[in-house]
């Protein structure tokens, strides 16, 4: 049994979204309406059922940055706190990623914004990666009959949550701009967004 996160109608989970606690500069469109993301309380959090839980990770995942903006994933919810992560290929650009490697790069994205989120709340996820082929993240032709969605990726999150979350690196996610100016190397980081860096976990 799987259902299609594209699928789900926004209106059910309306509580995930608080435009009272959003950025004074969000954007009050629709479309804008995952950066209005709420973090939720320990306990609100804990109150959600397996399926709630796993659609709100997914929503952490949506606001990741992807290449040249164009959102390629999909998510597939599966039982067993389970989400398959889809690469959307009539989204690849044809002519600047051919192979459907920026793409594939944005996936990592989305599932690195879903463990962090994940972690904030003291759970523990783990990535699993089905074999794909070359051709299978290539863009898709649009006459193509073939279905768009490849599966690149499956997340499980395991644990319980923690009393307390992080929401210092929930807010450093939400926060986050592209930002198209020429390099400033005077301007500074911001303190939060330093403490944020120094606490992150360092690769062995």
């Amino acid at each position: 049994m799987t259902r299609e996160f594209e699928k789900i109608n926004a209106h059910q989970f309306a509580h995930f979204f608080d435009s009272q606690e959003s950025k004074p500069d969000a954007s009050r469109q629709e479309i804008h309406r995952a950066w209005r993301l709420k973090i939720l309380p320990p306990q609100e959090f804990e109150s959600l059922n397996e399926y709630e839980k796993l659609v709100y990770f997914a929503g952490w995942g949506l606001i990741a940055p992807t290449n040249h903006n164009t959102v390629p994933e999909k998510f597939r919810i599966r039982k067993e706190r389970e989400i398959d992560l889809l690469l959307d290929r009539s989204l690849v650009l044809p002519e600047s990623d051919r192979h459907g490697r920026q793409a594939t790069v944005s996936i990592g994205c989305v599932a690195e914004n879903m463990l962090q989120a994940a972690q904030a709340y003291g759970l523990t996820a783990s990535l699993n990666f089905p074999q794909v082929g070359l051709e299978d993240t290539k863009p898709l032709a649009k006459d193509s009959e073939t279905s768009p969605l490849t599966h690149v990726a499956t997340i499980k999150f395991n644990g319980q949550i923690n009393e307390d979350v992080n929401a210092q690196m929930l807010n450093a996610m939400l926060n986050r701009k592209v930002e198209r100016g020429v390099y400033d190397v005077k301007v500074k980081l911001p303190q939060s967004l330093q403490d944020v860096i120094l606490q992150t976990p360092k690769d062995k």
